[in-house]
């Protein structure tokens, strides 16, 4: 066995274990970090978000037939 191989076999563990911790810890710290910053969706009611897409989609449509 190599160097390398040994320091992937430490970092990463047999299956691929430090990966996944560090994909949950991601996953984790993002999650937070975007819930901190999206306060506003409890704002609006499910009646304007959706006239506010059709409307987005609408326009979207109009620019891409000019």
């Amino acid at each position: 066995m190599n160097a390398g191989s040994r320091f992937a076999t430490k970092q990463f563990g047999f299956g691929g274990t430090g990966l996944v911790r560090c994909l949950q810890k991601f996953a984790a710290f993002h999650s937070s970090v975007h819930n901190h910053f999206n306060q506003e969706r409890h704002f609006y009611s499910r009646e304007n978000f959706k006239l506010n897409r059709t409307a987005a989609l609408t326009e979207w449509r109009q620019l891409l037939s000019a």
